[in-house]
């Protein structure tokens, strides 16, 4: 009888070991999973902060949330108006190219050094046949 008490007695001390070790494990898991748990909220708050930062640069607080408004309209329209007076001194609208004389080109183009603007294709064509020059300043 006392070699199978101290039979069980190893038995359950060899289940007692086990049992630690696997709650070792398992406690060396959650403390991994804390770590990971924690660096990603410090990486959330870091990201959160550098957003506060950057403040409203990307936040369109604008009620028309880039919608075309009446009074844009109404500004188009005047600016028109005024553009089609052909004794107008100053033309303060107009997307016509001077070159051809479109009226709306669908694509314009301008030249970085002096600022003209022309249609897209009149740009092209003046560039393939005199190079990168202004049209209008040659």
């Amino acid at each position: 009888r006392a070699a199978e008490a101290s039979e069980r007695i190893a038995d359950l001390e060899k289940i007692n070991h086990e049992v630690r070790g696997c709650l070792a494990r398992a406690q060396e898991r959650i403390e991994s999973a804390e770590r990971r748990q924690n660096e990603g909220e410090e990486k959330l708050e870091e990201l959160t902060r550098t957003l506060r930062e950057l403040g409203g640069m990307f936040d369109r607080r604008d009620d028309n949330r880039g919608r075309i408004t009446d009074e844009m309209t109404q500004s188009a329209r005047e600016l028109r108006a005024i553009d089609s007076q052909p004794e107008t001194p100053i033309r303060r609208f107009s997307r016509r190219c001077t070159i051809c004389f479109t009226e709306h080109p669908r694509q314009r183009a301008a030249f970085d050094r002096c600022g003209h603007i022309v249609c897209f294709p009149c740009a092209v064509d003046h560039c393939v046949a005199s190079g990168p020059s202004c049209v209008i300043c040659r």
